[in-house]
């Protein structure tokens, strides 16, 4: 005789059946036989195993939600009850059952919100642990592990901003401040400089503990010192950028208008102060100052309404500076 294993058996671990005969004598009366009991043993292999994948494959900022899916699969040969299924970033997970025959499957899920410091890692990696109650035997808990890499972009943009609106004089000082704003989605950690091209040295303090967060400022200050060209030039213009080493910004221009007050004098002196007679020659210097903020640049000519011709030399150098003087003479008869 066969008798054919049902998953109970499987499930209590074992088969045992009871037989007993029995016969009838020639005048009909039945005889029974002593009855016997056999037992067969099963072999009980509980096993689960979990699958455990990202439908969401990317993020790019704190909030972004990433979505999984858990497969568990009973793969063992009895059945599993009480299962319990666990994500260590994950405080609930919503499974449609907590049994499983042998060879069945559910679909588990759950979600996880990303924070600021996943996106400064660049990877989520969270791992899942599957327990049950086997109905034979000793079940090990199933894991499996899954990484979401996320898309870092570093940026940063400055903001410069003179506190000098204008300057007249050289030596003058024309105070900068330079914002920096984090605008990427990861956290700076570097320590950021600021080059000014016309400012040797920009001071910035040093970054918050834990790094400039997304968003954040850092304030910088430089000062420049007005030059006499930058006088004649009527306007200062610098350019600046901020950088950690691997990530700058877009360049920056602030430009400072200068207030220009051209101005001449004129001191008039004759040699000598007095004449006798028709025919004498009177000699007069005239000194001319500029006493304006910019350089003269343009040839200096006097007109003295007794004297057709009054010679001027060229400028020195090309121009006259502010409190430079220039002599011009004329001769009078």
């Amino acid at each position: 005789a066969s008798y054919t294993v049902t998953q109970a058996d499987v499930d209590s671990g074992s088969v045992t059946n009871t037989a007993s005969g029995s016969a009838d004598t020639p005048d009909g009366t039945a005889v029974p036989s002593p009855s016997d009991t056999v037992t067969v043993d099963g072999t009980q292999t509980p096993s689960m195993s979990v699958n455990k994948t990202a439908t969401t494959t990317d993020f790019t900022a704190a909030g972004d939600v990433l979505d999984y899916t858990y497969l568990l699969t009973n793969t063992g040969n009895v059945n599993i009850t009480a299962i319990a299924l666990t994500d260590d970033l994950i405080p609930a997970l919503s499974c449609p059952a907590t049994a499983l025959a042998p060879a069945a499957t559910m679909m588990c899920t759950g979600s996880y919100t990303v924070t600021q410091a996943d996106v400064d890692a660049g990877t989520v990696t969270n791992n899942a642990s599957a327990t049950g109650t086997p109905a034979g035997g000793t079940l090990a808990p199933a894991t499996d592990q899954a990484t979401v890499t996320g898309t870092q972009s570093p940026a940063m943009t400055v903001d410069k901003t003179a506190q000098t609106t204008d300057y007249d004089a050289v030596g003058d000082t024309v105070e900068y401040d330079y914002v920096v704003t984090n605008t990427g989605n990861v956290t700076l950690t570097a320590a950021i400089t600021v080059t000014d091209d016309k400012i040797p040295s920009v001071s910035c303090p040093a970054l918050p503990s834990g790094g400039l967060p997304v968003g954040d400022t850092l304030t910088c200050s430089g000062t420049y010192v007005i030059t006499q060209a930058d006088l004649d030039a009527g306007t200062v213009t610098n350019a600046a950028s901020a950088s950690d080493g691997t990530t700058t910004s877009p360049i920056v221009n602030e430009t400072v208008t200068a207030v220009q007050t051209p101005a001449l004098s004129t001191t008039k002196t004759a040699t000598p102060q007095t004449f006798t007679a028709l025919g004498e020659t009177v000699t007069y210097s005239y000194v001319v100052t500029n006493t304006g903020n910019v350089s003269v640049t343009t040839p200096i000519s006097i007109t003295d309404d007794k004297i057709p011709a009054v010679s001027c030399p060229a400028l020195p150098a090309g121009s006259l500076a502010p409190n430079a003087t220039l002599t011009c003479t004329g001769t009078y008869t």
